[in-house]
Formats: C-alpha cells, sequence, structure tokens
C-alpha cells in the first residue's frame, strides 16, 4: 500500500499529515485510553511496562517522545526515583492535557512540553534514555531517530514499541484483519463517535506503509545507534526495539 491510501485521510486537514494527526488524536483524547485498553485486552499495559523495562534507565533524565495521554511516561516515572525525572514530549495539546491529569501524586517526576520530536528543544547528550511508544510510524522516521540519537547520552537506551509491517503468515493477517475491519465500526458505536471511527480506520493502514522489523533496524543503524534486541510482543505485529549509543570510549574507538 502507498501513501496514497493515507492521502484521503490527510485532504481532511488540508493534504497535512501532522495536522490531521493531531487533530484526529485531539477529537478521541477522552476516549482513547478505555478504548485502547478494551481493544487490547489489557495487553498495551504490559507492552509499555516492557518498553520501560527495556531502557534500564533508574535515575536521570528519560524523554517520552509521543507521549499521548502519558502512559508510558507514567510507566516510566513510577520507579524512576528521586534522582529521575521524564519529560513527555508530544504534538497534541489535547492529548497532554489528559496526560497530566493522570499524573497526580507523581507530577513531580513529570515535565510536559509540547514539542516535536523531530525536532527537539533540548542540548545535545542530554537524555539518559528515551521512550517511543506507537508514535514513530507517525513521524518522519529518519529525522526522528537521528535526533533522538542527537539528544541520548553515550551508553543510553533507545525503546521503540511500534505497530510494523509484518512478514506475513495466518496469525499476522488475523490480527490486521481484527485491527481494520473489526475495531473501527465497535470504537465509534462505543464512543458514538464520528471521529473516533476515521481515526481507528485510519491507524491500521498506517501500519501498510510501516517499515517491518529488519527495515526499522537497519534505519536505527544508520542514525548511529547499536541494535541490542528485537522481540515480537504480539503476532508480529506489535514489535519491541531496543536500541543503544555507543560509550564514548567504544567511539573513540572505532573512529578513523
Amino acid at each position: 500500500m502507498t501513501n496514497g491510501a493515507l492521502e484521503q485521510y490527510w485532504k481532511q486537514a488540508g493534504g497535512d499529515q501532522r495536522r490531521f494527526v493531531d487533530q484526529a488524536f485531539a477529537g478521541v483524547a477522552a476516549d482513547y485510553d478505555w478504548l485502547v485498553r478494551l481493544f487490547s485486552g489489557g495487553l498495551d499495559r504490559r507492552w509499555r511496562e516492557r518498553c520501560v523495562s527495556a531502557c534500564r534507565a533508574r535515575g536521570g533524565w528519560i524523554l517520552d517522545c509521543g507521549t499521548g495521554t502519558g502512559a508510558v511516561a507514567l510507566a516510566a516515572a513510577r520507579p524512576i526515583g528521586p534522582a529521575g525525572r521524564v519529560l513527555a514530549v508530544d504534538t497534541c495539546a489535547a492529548m497532554l492535557v489528559q496526560a497530566r491529569a493522570k499524573a497526580t501524586g507523581i507530577d513531580g517526576r513529570l515535565s510536559w512540553i509540547r514539542a516535536d520530536a523531530g525536532r527537539l528543544p533540548l542540548g545535545s547528550e542530554t537524555m539518559a534514555a528515551i521512550t517511543l511508544g506507537f508514535a514513530l510510524r507517525h513521524m518522519d522516521v529518519k529525522a526522528t531517530l537521528a535526533e533522538l540519537d542527537r539528544v541520548l547520552l553515550p551508553g543510553g537506551r533507545l525503546a521503540v514499541l511500534e505497530f510494523l509491517r509484518p512478514p506475513g503468515g495466518v496469525v499476522s493477517w488475523a490480527a490486521l484483519a481484527y485491527l481494520r475491519w473489526l475495531i473501527p465500526p465497535l470504537a465509534g458505536l462505543l464512543a458514538r463517535s464520528r471521529t473516533v471511527w476515521t481515526l481507528a480506520a485510519y491507524l491500521p493502514r498506517t501500519i501498510d506503509i510501516a517499515p517491518s522489523p529488519p527495515e526499522l533496524v537497519e534505519t536505527i543503524k544508520s542514525a548511529g545507534l547499536h541494535v541490542v534486541r528485537v522481540e515480537s510482543l504480539f503476532a508480529q505485529v506489535v514489535w519491541l526495539l531496543t536500541a543503544m549509543k555507543p560509550p564514548r570510549e567504544l567511539i573513540r574507538e572505532v573512529a578513523p
């Protein structure tokens, strides 16, 4: 599937992909969490916990890009301890409002910024770890990974949780059919919202043009990071990729 299948949606925002995505998520922000929990059968919570665990961060600053309603950021903030902080970034103001409302009791460990992950208002090598949950396929993949490499400290880890284009097979086909044909009408009906139906129909189509796991591995490597683990969390559709920025000592050793 080409971008043409998605352009029909982008036309609703003047052909601007970023604007369409922000407007669509703004329209579903109040319903987003319960819909995701319902249609994932609660697995989304486990996936996000795995994403946070993969970073192995227990201090310093953790950056959560594409934070949405803050599920990954909140999961990262709870165990981080008094020495750590989480900086959560998203371009959708309505989703950030929902995220802040959920941070009761741990809001002192969290900061929220409305910003583009491809153009972060941060200094170089300032983040101890970075998480990116179900957001990369809505971004310029190469530009975003290059920017995350820039702000990540040497030795720091990047954990990418994402729907990726599966290699094929009956299980993957069934998962995609569920996402593509069952969820949109049910989500729209339950939420009584045309906007919810539109976004639920749009999201599975982004998987069709998302990179495959091997393709994303190569793109991460091209950004200067070392991929340390690639694992399928569900039906070879939901993936967790963990990468590390080489320590300074290693960078010096391999430099010409």
